[in-house]
């Protein structure tokens, strides 16, 4: 009798990926974790909403159960997803493990994500980096293609830069190394959608209905100003307390009457009112505060999703006072015996 072996199934990736291959991919954003979206089994899932964690499902399973590993160190966080994400060029080793994993693994009931960063050697090495894209490489929004003016189908601003550079050596020849690295984003991008507003028929049918109505009172005291002031426009005020004269123009916002050298698309409306959307972040880890993998916190004032075809959001916009405050004003500070 030959004595019994047992044969498992090999997962997906068993062999590692090595720095040449994971650098040469062309991962928008450098997010590494996107490398997760090339095994077979793998789903992308950005358009559900409320799950939290990574946003991709392998085989089946909750995106928050995946697993994510740093040389030997849990890098999941507490609702799923990576608590941190290393840039592009410090990963050596990249391997995804989706089907019976071994007991080192036994934390995470999904896919496991297992990275190796480089380190530094006997001999000094590095290497260094810059990518581009804006929109001169893009085209038109699909969504301005229904202007009738050509003038306003014009394309949003996007502008982005990554930069940066990794250096490693001795410290002390076969005893101590070192190994840094550094990445700049330079990002600035307008986000397009589609708003829409009431006609003067549907707000006076709103006030006729019900006089005592929040919607009645709103159309009655913020009412459309005369003089064609653009909407959107947030004008800065310094004095004891908000008095209204910030949103003196809040009718044109609530219910404009006229769409005449103002597009619909919000990205233009909003460029009055917020400019682009800017971010500067300067990392070699992903900030911990940013959402779902991406470098950067955009706010948005609408999102597809699978469930509904079009989700308004509240987009809350606050203003700091810095100047005549505590620390930046007209106090006098007096010191004496």
């Amino acid at each position: 009798m030959q004595p019994f072996r047992s044969i498992a199934r090999i997962p997906a990736w068993p062999r590692p990926w090595i720095p040449p291959r994971i650098a040469n991919l062309p991962l928008n954003g450098r997010n590494v974790y996107d490398l997760i979206q090339y095994t077979p089994g793998a789903t992308n899932m950005r358009g559900t909403m409320f799950e939290n964690g990574a946003n991709t499902v392998v085989n089946g399973v909750r995106g928050n159960f995946n697993g994510f590993v740093i040389n030997g160190v849990s890098n999941k966080g507490l609702s799923g997803g990576p608590v941190n994400q290393p840039t592009q060029d410090t990963v050596q080793e990249f391997q995804l493990l989706t089907l019976n994993n071994s007991a080192e693994f036994g934390n995470s009931a999904g896919a496991i994500t297992n990275l190796v960063t480089k380190s530094g050697t006997n001999n000094l090495h590095g290497n260094a980096w810059e990518y581009f894209r804006n929109d001169a490489l893009d085209a038109k929004p699909f969504f301005a293609n229904h202007f009738a003016d050509p003038t306003q189908r014009q394309k949003t601003p996007l502008h982005l830069n990554q930069f940066g550079g990794t250096l490693g050596g001795p410290i002390r020849k076969n005893k101590l190394f070192f190994f840094a690295a550094y990445q700049g984003d330079r990002f600035t991008i307008s986000n397009p959608g589609e708003v829409l507003a009431e006609s003067s028929d549907f707000r006076q049918a709103v006030i006729a209905t019900f006089p005592d109505s929040i919607s009645s009172l709103l159309y009655s005291n913020f009412a459309p100003s005369n003089s064609g002031s653009p909407a959107f426009t947030l004008r800065d005020y310094v004095g004891d307390g908000f008095s209204g004269f910030g949103f003196s123009n809040f009718g044109d916002y609530l219910c404009p009457n006229s769409n005449t050298g103002i597009t619909n698309a919000i990205s233009n409306k909003f460029a009055a009112l917020l400019g682009v959307e800017q971010a500067d972040i300067d990392y070699m880890n992903q900030p911990s505060n940013c959402p779902s993998g991406s470098p950067y916190s955009t706010p948005v004032a609408g999102s597809f999703g699978r469930d509904l075809p079009f989700l308004v959001n509240v987009l809350n916009v606050g203003k700091s006072q810095v100047a005549e405050n505590l620390f930046n004003g007209n106090e006098t500070w007096r010191r004496g015996s």
